[in-house]
């Protein structure tokens, strides 16, 4: 017999197990989580530790350093208070000028904004006389200088041209007679954009000087032409008064400029006795050698104003501290998270403390640079050997002061050519007078002294006299043995070089 069916019910089947991969999952996400939350909470800290440190050793270092009188910000860049009437630059075309931006000059010689197709400028370094012929050809072709209807000659030509600017002429020369020459520090713009301006006004009325004094010269009017030169070395004045590298440049470049017309003032015997003293006594005032040191020390305080711009995400400060980040001004800019990872604050720190001690070093180096072999200009080997070592350790504390050794390299060499130069200048200019007085040039330099020096201008680059001798046509070569130091008899330096490399050859003072 069969048994009964169980009417019982049949128990549910057993739910299928989640997949375990599923909670590996979170769980090594979350692990993941974890163990970068724990790597930025450590790099957070190691970051703050370092800003901790890289901002101890820079405030010790700038503690030293202002504890020696040193000044390592912008206020060494602020130009005194002087009444305006005082004020050769404050006078109303150039103080003008530099309100409206100061782009250009309120005079200029160039028809047009290209430089291509312009007549010869004078060149002492090259023997190049300015094409006085070429620039009255010049003029006559434009629409924008007044011209003769028949010629009277080059020089008469050209300043014929040059007459539009007759007014503006006569207020720089008076203007040149007051007691101070600064740079206004105002302006509602960054400094970095007013040295710009202040730069591009005086290099445009500089070379307009330069041409218009060379006509002045050839018409017989050497007054008005020492007029022009007594001009250009307020500006040289006025560029002084703001020690940068960038402005010793501008410096450098007027001063070669307005030794154009005092070179072919000399070659044709133009220049008299007083006008000789005059200008010898304009040029013994320059000095690049012995303001090289304030130049580094107006270079590091902008240094550090750029160094504290990154690191507090400001704009740049003007000479005065104040910054444009107030009420009305440009919104101020943010670092880039780009910026914040790979230039954290405490490398930024870390390299304006490298480069204050570098700054420093070369400062008090200079004292024995300058009476280095009784007055060459040389740094110390050792001095420079140890940067460029440390320099070229590429650390992440020199990566962003590494261009300044460069730039600096460049400039402590650029200087005492410059003050070679001068002492070139004054050296033919005691020739010319020396010639006045005895009817023929010297046979050597030392003839030279008491009578129109009671020390010979040396050669910067070797502390011993310039290069002399007579030749036998009636003229006379007058020499430094440049940068290289060493003597090459008179040849001059070789303009197939590249940017990198030192010039080789002397720097002549050509006779013609």
């Amino acid at each position: 017999m069969n048994e009964p069916i169980s009417s019982s019910p049949t128990p549910p089947l057993p739910s299928p197990p989640r997949p375990a991969g599923r909670w590996t999952l979170w769980r090594v996400l979350g692990l993941i989580l974890f163990i970068g939350g724990g790597v930025l909470v450590v790099l957070a800290a190691a970051n703050t530790f370092e800003n901790w440190r890289a901002s101890r050793a820079w405030a010790q270092c700038r503690q030293q350093l202002e504890s020696r009188g040193e000044k390592l910000d912008m206020g060494i860049l602020r130009s005194p208070s002087v009444p305006p009437e005082q004020n050769f630059i404050a006078t109303p075309l150039l103080d003008q000028a530099l309100r409206t931006g100061g782009a250009g000059s309120p005079i200029h010689a160039f028809l047009n904004s290209t430089r291509q197709g312009y007549p010869a400028m004078g060149n002492w370094q090259k023997g190049q006389r300015t094409d006085l012929a070429g620039w009255a050809a010049y003029y006559r072709a434009g629409t924008n200088y007044p011209v003769p209807e028949t010629s009277k000659g080059p020089a008469a030509d050209v300043l014929t041209a040059l007459s539009r600017y007759d007014r503006q002429l006569a207020e720089l020369r008076e203007a040149a007679q007051r007691p101070h020459a600064f740079f206004p520090d105002g302006g509602g713009s960054d400094f970095l954009s007013r040295s710009m301006n202040h730069l591009a006004l005086v290099k445009g009325t500089v070379s307009a000087l330069n041409i218009h004094s060379v006509a002045l010269l050839a018409a017989g009017r050497s007054d008005e032409a020492l007029q022009n030169l007594r001009v250009a070395w307020r500006f040289d004045d006025a560029l002084r008064s703001k020690p940068l590298i960038l402005a010793m440049l501008v410096r450098i470049a007027v001063n070669e400029t307005a030794l154009v017309p005092v070179w072919e003032g000399l070659a044709d015997h133009r220049w008299n006795e007083g006008q000789l003293a005059a200008i010898e006594q304009a040029l013994a005032r320059v000095d690049f050698v012995g303001d090289f040191a304030q130049t580094l020390r107006g270079e590091r305080a902008f240094m550090n104003a750029s160094f504290d711009q990154m690191i507090q995400l400001q704009t740049m400060p003007h000479e005065d501290g104040s910054t444009t980040d107030g009420a009305g001004a440009e919104p101020v800019p943010s670092r880039s998270l780009f910026s914040r990872v790979f230039f954290p604050a405490w490398m930024i720190k870390r390299n304006q403390l490298v480069a204050n001690q570098f700054m420093q070093d070369l400062i008090e180096n200079l004292g024995a640079a300058t009476t280095n072999e009784a007055g060459a200009f040389a740094l110390s080997p050792e001095v420079t050997n140890r940067w460029a070592q440390r320099f070229n350790q590429r650390a992440l504390d020199t990566t962003l002061s590494r261009p300044l050794w460069e730039s600096m390299n460049r400039a402590a060499e650029k200087a005492p050519r410059a003050q070679a130069t001068i002492h070139l200048a004054r050296t033919a200019v005691a020739i010319e007078r020396y010639r006045l007085a005895n009817g023929s040039y010297p046979e050597e330099l030392e003839l030279l002294k008491p009578k129109f020096f009671t020390r010979l201008p040396l050669d910067p680059f070797t502390g011993k006299p310039l290069k002399y001798r007579r030749d036998p046509m009636g003229g006379y070569s007058l020499y430094s043995v440049g940068c290289d130091r060493a003597d090459d008899g008179g040849a001059p330096e070789s303009s197939s070089r590249s940017e990198s490399e030192p010039p080789r050859g002397d720097v002549v003072w050509r006779q013609p």
